[in-house]
């Protein structure tokens, strides 16, 4: 190779080097997710800095407890440190590149103020009067314990407010709703999680940007209502997370047999079979007009009703105009498990089957809640066809086992719905615990 060649190449090496250089400074990637490769790189070995700082821990008059609290200050800081960089890299990421890159903005600033720390301490070792160093020691340990408590994310975290903190379903009220405010510096994405199968949040998950807030519904669905106390949580991705309370009154544990029979009585009056339009004014008579839902909710709703009636076919025209309306209505595992429902009522186990499995196959927070319901819906149907043994075994997943012990009512409900005149036993003696 001649020397255009060999000065050609040294410079396209030059640039890839410097191209690299240039990324890898603008944004923080660290070569993998262990603290130890940084910490020699910088020159911080925390071991040997908690026994220096014990051996001189007389000479600049701090006690037992405040080396203990260092020790654990940097154990706390080489956890967040790796699981920073797990969040960041994982698929799907946990953490967008943002947030993590002004919390590791912040590490770094740490790592500086242990710098100083170690400066000090080593020059304790080494002078009579240690009066100097101690004043820095003390300070990067108040530094340290401060940027602790705020987990490294200072100017980087959101304050999330949740408003109400309990939600009262009273009388024919079909739908609350919680407001999520960012009143932080960044923004965050939430997701609803604990939420039982008689709620359905729309939307389970979304964004707030810094300084707004969102409304998050609370629709009823047609399954039963679990035991009090009835709780969910919000939690968002930079670790905010804050609990809010059901309570249903008698009348709501009623609602669907009380707007059903709200909208017999109309179609009633008229002389004439309960239609898709008595159901809509049964329902939007009981909204509250301080959060009424969308056209395609009340319409979900509505179909509801008409379950409740076992009007069947108009349950369906309902619910199919909904989607139409709203096509996301159609991925959403309340919508899919109504549907299925409304499919095994119309002699359609195959399709309900299909629509079951949808569920289980959604991407949500509540997965395994969901997972278990669909369980529980599909093996009914499988039961009452006669295929027994393929049910028994999908009757023992853990998911469904442990959504049925949360909510008993739930295995009275899908005996009703699935065998009603076709299965040979009794559904609930197949649904006990799984040996």
């Amino acid at each position: 190779m001649g020397k255009k060649e060999l000065l050609a190449a040294a410079f396209v090496v030059v640039a890839v080097a410097g191209i690299l250089v240039y990324w890898l400074h603008r944004v923080p990637q660290p070569p993998d997710c262990s603290f130890s490769g940084w910490k020699r790189a910088v020159g911080v070995e925390l071991d040997a800095q908690v026994k220096d700082l014990d051996a001189i821990k007389a000479k600049i008059g701090i006690g037992d407890s405040q080396v203990r609290d260092y020790d654990t200050l940097m154990k706390n800081y080489a956890l967040k440190y790796d699981a920073a960089c797990q969040d960041v890299r994982a698929q799907p990421s946990r953490m967008t590149q943002a947030e993590y890159t002004c919390l590791r903005r912040n590490m770094d600033k740490v790592l500086d103020q242990l710098q100083s720390f170690v400066h000090a301490v080593e020059a304790a070792k080494s002078v009579t009067d240690a009066t100097t160093q101690r004043e820095i020691i003390l300070r990067s340990l108040d530094d340290l314990q401060a940027a602790s408590l705020a987990g490294y994310r200072s100017g980087c975290a959101s304050a999330m407010d949740v408003n109400p903190k309990k939600l009262s379903f009273t009388g024919n009220i079909p739908e609350r709703s919680v407001q999520i405010t960012n009143a932080g510096n960044s923004d965050f994405n939430y997701s609803i999680t604990g939420l039982p199968e008689a709620f359905d949040p729309k939307p389970i998950t979304g964004s707030v940007a810094k300084g707004t807030s969102v409304s998050v519904a609370i629709l009823r669905t047609i399954l039963p209502v679990p035991v009090p106390p009835i709780k969910f949580r919000i939690h968002t991705n930079l670790q905010d997370d804050a609990e809010v309370e059901i309570s249903l009154d008698a009348a709501n544990l009623a609602i669907w047999q009380n707007l059903s029979e709200q909208a017999r009585k109309s179609a009633a009056q008229k002389g004439a079979l309960v239609s898709m339009q008595d159901a809509l004014e049964a329902v939007n008579s009981a909204i509250d007009p301080t959060s009424r839902p969308s056209e395609p909710d009340q319409l979900v709703l509505a179909s509801n009703v008409l379950f409740e009636l076992h009007a069947d076919s108009e349950a369906q025209k309902a619910l199919d105009l909904a989607v139409s309306r709203d096509p996301q209505l159609a991925k959403r595992p309340a919508t899919l498990i109504l549907a299925g429902l409304i499919a095994n009522r119309r002699d359609n186990s195959d399709q309900a089957l299909r629509f079951f499995t949808r569920v289980a196959s959604s991407d949500s927070p509540n997965e395994a809640t969901e997972k278990g319901l669909s369980d529980l819906f599909a093996g009914s149907v499988m039961f009452a066809k006669g295929n027994t043994h393929q049910a028994d075994a999908v009757f023992k997943e853990p998911e469904l086992q442990n959504t049925v012990g949360k909510n008993p009512s739930l295995v009275t409900f899908s005996e009703k719905e699935f065998c009603p005149r076709t299965c040979v036993a009794k559904l609930p003696e197949h649904l006990g615990p799984s040996q």
